[in-house]
């Protein structure tokens, strides 16, 4: 879980950890010291989301909460629908993969690693997906590499429930993870279309 400090009250965020917030002269963001924040996978992750989704800019070797970011922090149905919306990556490849992956997650309490793989290939062949940054048919690696951007987000954002390790790892998600994909799903599905997969 990542925590924002608000005063004294703490506050669960999708952006990156921050310690001693403080309002800037323009009273536009909030300042978060990130030196001494470990590289972890979690930040990994996250850092490029906040900043794709606008909630969060970096301002030096500082990452500050954007106006936006204020405003999600504050409001946890905005946090929850702002996180759905910007959950997969917009790359038409990945997307696709990302939103198979979801599917398969929601409609199952737990999918092993070797399960989900295996029936996410499956389909993006025999749709004809091509790796849009080749144009020819995905190798297994780039199938892969995809549904792990998403599962290792969902990892970061506390909206999975993984278990095992590395050797027999099982994917689930949480109460709120289910939520969250369904949302995404659900946007994705009213949405503009640019996955591969129509």
């Amino acid at each position: 879980m990542i925590v924002v400090t608000h005063g004294r009250r703490p506050a669960t965020s999708t952006a990156p950890s921050c310690r001693e917030p403080r309002a800037d002269s323009d009273g536009g963001t909030r300042s978060c010291k990130t030196s001494r924040e470990p590289r972890t996978s979690s930040t990994t992750c996250t850092r490029p989301f906040s900043q794709r989704l606008k909630l969060a800019r970096r301002s030096g070797r500082a990452l500050t909460l954007t106006t936006k970011g204020r405003a999600a922090l504050d409001d946890p149905a905005t946090l929850r629908r702002t996180t759905a919306r910007g959950l997969l990556p917009a790359e038409p490849f990945r997307l696709a993969v990302g939103e198979l992956t979801l599917a398969l997650l929601v409609g199952r309490t737990g999918v092993p690693a070797a399960t989900l793989q295996s029936v996410v290939t499956d389909v993006v062949l025999e749709e004809r997906t091509r790796d849009t940054s080749s144009g020819a048919p995905p190798e297994a690696q780039a199938i892969d590499s995809a549904i792990h951007d998403t599962t290792n987000l969902l990892r970061a954002l506390n909206l999975s429930a993984a278990s095992g390790d590395w050797s027999d790892r099982s994917y689930a998600l949480s109460e709120l993870g289910h939520a969250t994909a369904v949302e995404t799903l659900h946007y994705r599905s009213i949405g503009p279309r640019s996955s591969p997969l129509g």
